[in-house]
C-alpha cells in the first residue's frame, strides 16, 4: 500500500491513497504457463491499477517519473512468473514535505504456491528505494527523466544524477518523510516460477528479452540461453545455448553433495539454533502449539525437541 500526508507551505495538510501495487498483482507460473502480468486483486475482483494521470491529480507536488515493468523482477522457472512493477515519484517545490505511511517491503506475492514443488524460483521480495537530496528538479526543468530504475542507476553512476542521503527497505515501512527534490521508488506485485529454468523454450526467453522483461545476462547466467542480435532484435543461437546449458548442468553437479551430507550438516544447523531468529520463532511455536507439527520435526530431524532450548516456550 501506499498513502500519506501533503504539508502545503501554508502548512495545511492533505491526506492521500494510491493503488498503483494494491489494486494489481501478477499471477504465479502453472505446471504448463506463466504467470500473468498485473492480472488479478487479491481483495477485489477487479485488477486495476488506475491511471497515472488521476494518481497525481490527488498528489499535488508529487508526480511520477515512471510506472512500469521492472525486468528479471519475478520468480524464474521452466514457466515465468508474472513480472513485478516499479514506481518512482518525484516531489517537487510546490510543496513543504510529504509523509508516507503503510509501505509494504515484505516478501513477493505468491511466493511459495509454484516454486517448491516444481522447482521453479520463488518471486523476489518487495522493496523501497528512497534518494534524499536529488538533483532531480534541475534535471526535470531540463526535461530529463530517467524511465527506469535501470537509468536511474546509471545517471548516479555517470554522476547525472546526485543525492545527499540513500534509504534502501526491505522490510514493512514506517513513516518516511520526503522533502522537494527526493526521489521515492518501490517494487513489487512479482510472483513465482515453476520448474527448472534450463528446461524453458529458448523461444520464450528470446521473446522475453525482446519485450524487455528480461536482460541478456540474465537470460544466459539462469536460463543457460545464448542471444545474437541480428537486424535490432535478439535471436536464440541455438549451438552456444546447448553449450552453456550443458556448462550450467556441469557446475550443478560439482556444487551437490548427497542428501545425506546435505541432511547433517542442516541438523546440526537445527540443533545449534544456527538459524534466523524469525526462523527460530515460527519453529518454536509451531512445535508447542502442534503435536502432528512436533511430531513431523523431531521425525525428520532425529531430535527430541524438548532438548533444544531455541525451541522451548519463551517464559
Amino acid at each position: 500500500g501506499y498513502q500519506g500526508e501533503i504539508v502545503f507551505h501554508n502548512l495545511q495538510r492533505y491526506g492521500w491513497c494510491h493503488m498503483d501495487l494494491l489494486g494489481t498483482s501478477s499471477t504465479p507460473a502453472r505446471p504448463y504457463m506463466d504467470g500473468e502480468t498485473f492480472s488479478t486483486c487479491w481483495w477485489n475482483p477487479a485488477s486495476d491499477c488506475g491511471s497515472a494521470e488521476e494518481w497525481e491529480y490527488v498528489t499535488p507536488g508529487m508526480y511520477y517519473l515512471f510506472r512500469n515493468i521492472l525486468p528479471n523482477y519475478f520468480g524464474h522457472g521452466k514457466y515465468r512468473g508474472g513480472c513485478g512493477m516499479h514506481v518512482a515519484y518525484f516531489v517537487t517545490d510546490e510543496i513543504k514535505e510529504a509523509i508516507v505511511s503503510r509501505v509494504g517491503a515484505s516478501s513477493g506475492e505468491y511466493t511459495t504456491q509454484a516454486s517448491v514443488p516444481g522447482g521453479g524460483y520463488p518471486a523476489p521480495g518487495s522493496f523501497l528505494l528512497v534518494l534524499h537530496g536529488t538533483n532531480i528538479l534541475e534535471l526535470v526543468k531540463n526535461g530529463e527523466y530517467p524511465g527506469s530504475l535501470m537509468e536511474i542507476k546509471e545517471w548516479i553512476k555517470e554522476g547525472k544524477l546526485k543525492y545527499e542521503k540513500m534509504d534502501l527497505y526491505r522490510e514493512e515501512v514506517g513513516a518516511v518523510y520526503l522533502k522537494p527534490g527526493d526521489v521515492y521508488i518501490w517494487g513489487g506485485n512479482s510472483s513465482a516460477g515453476w520448474g527448472d529454468p534450463l528446461e524453458r523454450d529458448p523461444k520464450l526467453v528470446e521473446k522475453d528479452v525482446n519485450e524487455g522483461f528480461l536482460t541478456l545476462d540474465i537470460a544466459e547466467r539462469i536460463y543457460g540461453v545464448v542471444l545474437r542480435e541480428e537486424g535490432g532484435v535478439y535471436v536464440v543461437d541455438e549451438d552456444a545455448t546447448k553449450r552453456k546449458r550443458e556448462e550450467i548442468i556441469s557446475q550443478r553437479k560439482a556444487r551437490a553433495v548427497p542428501f545425506k551430507e546435505w541432511w547433517k550438516r542442516e541438523r546440526e544447523k537445527v540443533k545449534n539454533g544456527d538459524l534466523m531468529d524469525e526462523i527460530k520463532g515460527m519453529h518454536s511455536e509451531l512445535v508447542n502449539f502442534s503435536q502432528k507439527y512436533r511430531s513431523e520435526f523431531e521425525n525428520f530431524w532425529q531430535l527430541n525437541a524438548d532438548e533444544i532450548d531455541w525451541l522451548k516456550p519463551e517464559s
